[in-house]
């Protein structure tokens, strides 16, 4: 059971110090905010770090859908515990 905050108990219900307006610790620092393209970026070093060049993936292909102004093609790619859109 979760406590109320100022009833004298942290949420794992030990008891909170009187005057300790700050129980969970110090506040973190906001995290500094990427454009996309940086962001997009960090995550490209980030997987062309820890996925090798050739990856071969094997499932059920469903939902398949041409598109044919852009000639992209979608589709769902699943197995029995997980499904990826494409």
């Amino acid at each position: 059971m979760r406590k109320r905050k100022g009833d004298g108990a942290s949420a794992s219900g030990s008891p909170v110090p009187e005057g300790d307006a700050n129980a969970q610790g110090p506040a973190r620092p906001a995290p500094e905010s990427d454009h996309r393209s940086q962001l997009t970026s960090r995550v490209e070093r980030v997987l062309k770090a820890g996925v090798p060049e050739t990856l071969y993936v094997r499932g059920e292909v469903s939902n398949f859908r041409p598109n044919q102004s852009s000639g992209h093609v979608y589709f769902t790619l699943k197995d029995r515990r997980a499904a990826w859109t494409a």
